[in-house]
């Protein structure tokens, strides 16, 4: 059965058709390793009809299956203290910053705004659908086969800087936010999951990512200059504005 290394997680998945195993061959781990699974994950047609439900029309049976695979694995991750939150993930100097924004609001034009300006210095991470792990006192983002599509992921762990949202404007202007305007934003971009008990898991875990990790909203054009606004103000933790 085929295992995979997700979040530091190993996940072994049963059952999942050539498009899915495909589409995660960077993250597989070989056969004969003895790392223990954290996560098992046996694909069946309910699973594709919940997608199907969840998704609407239009989807091939292929690509349901591959959001339903990833749709468990997260629900479960929420047990070892793994969020899956909605955005493009950039690495620069060792450090991870997150862009959110609902789809179609300019993430990923922002995520390649920053590999034009910083060229090699700037890694992606994952530009739709990355993972965030809590592991002691550091928050952690990493690259997952899921992202979006650019089809742009690596597979790393890095520290999270901070997570900002943006929004479209004529001119380039970021600010730090509190808890009590973050928490809609963060909540929504992150995994509805449907057992009760998970949700209650995922919300607990959103909430200490907002007390963790500093957050910001951002109005921005697509410009360098937006570039550098984001950067220079999430690299210095700008001071939250009450």
């Amino acid at each position: 059965m085929p295992k995979y290394q997700l979040a530091d997680l190993t996940a072994a998945v049963e059952g999942a058709g050539a498009y899915t195993c495909e589409l995660m061959k960077k993250y597989r781990i070989p056969d004969e390793s003895k790392q223990r699974t954290s996560i098992f994950i046996s694909v069946s047609n309910g699973m594709i009809e919940r997608e199907r439900k969840l998704e609407g029309g239009g989807f091939s049976e292929e690509y349901l299956e591959a959001i339903s695979v990833y749709r468990a694995f997260c629900e479960k991750a929420l047990l070892f203290d793994t969020v899956f939150f909605h955005a493009s993930a950039v690495e620069k100097d060792g450090e991870a910053y997150l862009f959110s924004a609902p789809s179609g609001g300019g993430k990923s034009t922002h995520a390649e705004l920053w590999r034009e300006v910083f060229g090699t210095h700037v890694t992606m991470i994952n530009d739709d659908k990355p993972l965030i792990r809590f592991l002691q006192d550091r928050v952690y983002v990493y690259g997952a086969p899921w992202d979006g599509k650019t089809h742009l992921n690596t597979n790393v762990r890095v520290p999270v800087k901070g997570i900002c949202f943006l929004e479209k404007g004529e001119t380039n202007r970021i600010r730090r936010i509190g808890y009590a305007e973050a928490k809609p934003l963060v909540n929504d971009q992150s995994l509805h999951a449907a057992p009760w008990e998970l949700q209650k898991k995922n919300e607990m875990l959103l909430s200490r990512l907002i007390n963790t990790v500093p957050v910001y909203r951002m109005q921005c054009d697509i410009s360098h200059q937006a570039v550098m606004t984001a950067y220079e103000a999430m690299h210095r933790e700008i001071e939250k504005i009450h």
